[in-house]
């Protein structure tokens, strides 16, 4: 078994040195590199080159193009010429922690719904304290969460493992996202549609510096809306729904359970909030789904400011209280969502 780990690049050359160290360092899983180098100059080109002659990398694999094609042209070039078990597609911007490639495959293993794993990571809201070292943290993650996971709507792209047999099944990414951004989530759906399950492995921890390529197109905004317009276009715009409830309900909540977990599989993001007295309400765990619990004391304004300051207005709000049904009724030209009570 083998995983091929595709990585394009375009300049950024100490980020992507940094990544290259830290994936030999810490990768005990059998791996072959696969580079795309997208136009990168002098500095970067001349590194690249120079990995050739690291006998740490045996079967590394560079492709140059002489201009940036973008993320999605440069990976596909690379997968169209991988033959391993495993793709991971990877970001030149990370670093990745001791075990975190046998952690992911496992994970993929464990399932035959796991189609495509992410690490755990700091993009996912993992991040360490500031007197711990990113080792010992990555290390404590493994201790904790080694072989649990957590299932996603759709995977981030900055680092990607895929089985071969959904890359048989599905193909390779979509083109005509430009320099990159929705593709990674356009190919999880596509492998949702044909049976695979998107999930992210606790226990594996990969650092991300988060869009430091991207800080390096000028047109970048402009960019990532036209690709949004596109990506609205075939699978429409995700909802944000707020529940709030109050009264004890087993009846209700088994339904909420499974019209919740339906919700976020569609993109939809979700959340439930519920007064203590309600007891522990139950969900499936799910990235799209968050909950939180108050206290009857301001209950009731913690909600509203919870609704009102929020910067991604909800779409709908459903809610078992009839004063706050009443209360958010006239405020709606505030928050502007479809009320619904229970």
């Amino acid at each position: 078994m083998r995983c091929d780990i595709i990585i394009p690049v375009w300049n950024l050359k100490h980020y992507t040195e940094q990544a290259v160290e830290s994936i030999i360092k810490n990768t005990d899983y059998p791996y072959r590199l696969i580079i795309i180098d997208n136009g990168s100059e002098k500095e970067t080109k001349e590194y690249l080159e120079s990995l050739k002659n690291d006998k740490r990398l045996p079967g590394y694999i560079l492709i140059r193009n002489e201009e940036n094609q973008g993320y999605t042209i440069a990976t596909n070039q690379g997968m169209e010429i991988s033959d391993a078990p495993y793709v991971c597609l990877h970001n030149n911007d990370t670093i990745v922690c001791k075990g975190w490639l046998n952690e992911m495959v496992a994970v993929a293993e464990s399932s035959k719904e796991i189609g495509i794993v992410n690490p755990n990571s700091n993009n996912l809201g993992s991040r360490k304290s500031w007197h711990m070292s990113l080792d010992k943290y990555a290390e404590k993650l493994m201790k904790e969460h080694k072989g649990q996971y957590i299932e996603m709507a759709t995977a981030i792209g900055f680092s990607y493992l895929i089985k071969r047999e959904v890359i048989n099944k599905i193909g390779i990414l979509k083109v005509g996202y430009g320099l990159g951004n929705f593709e990674d989530t356009e190919y999880c759906i596509r492998a949702f549609n044909n049976g695979y399950k998107s999930v992210f492995a606790r226990g594996a921890y990969v650092w991300h510096a988060e869009n430091a390529s991207f800080d390096l197109v000028e047109e970048y905004e402009e960019m990532f809306k036209k690709n949004q317009e596109m990506f609205y276009q075939m699978f429409g715009k995700p909802g944000r729904l707020l529940y709030v409830l109050t009264k004890r309900n087993e009846a209700y909540f088994d339904k909420l359970k499974k019209e919740t977990y339906y919700l976020s599989q569609k993109l939809n993001w979700v959340w439930i909030i519920s007064a203590m007295r309600t007891g522990k309400i139950p969900a499936n765990v799910h990235t799209n789904i968050i909950r939180f619990r108050y206290l009857a004391p301001f209950f009731r304004i913690r909600c509203i400011c919870r609704i009102l300051i929020k910067k991604k207005k909800f779409s709908k709000i459903i809610t078992d209280d009839a004063i706050l049904y009443n209360i958010l009724n006239r405020l709606k030209r505030f928050h502007k969502a479809e009320l619904v009570k229970v």
